[in-house]
């Protein structure tokens, strides 16, 4: 049960730093020119799908 709470823990930690960091992002991506923000928004699309994985990759190892 401890594990599994701890697990529980950790990914609601996760989405609410991906959240903010989401937010933080986004609020950046306010101040950069238009191609730039493109750029940026696939980076950051690209780096939510590594930690999607990473986590899948987790879940299943558990």
């Amino acid at each position: 049960p401890h594990v599994s709470e701890f697990i529980l823990i950790s990914v609601l930690w996760f989405r609410v730093l991906c959240i903010n960091s989401s937010q933080i992002t986004m609020n950046l991506l306010l101040y950069v020119s238009p191609w730039d923000r493109t750029k940026a928004s696939q980076f950051s699309l690209m780096q939510l799908k590594r930690a999607q994985r990473r986590l899948k990759n987790t879940r299943e190892s558990w």
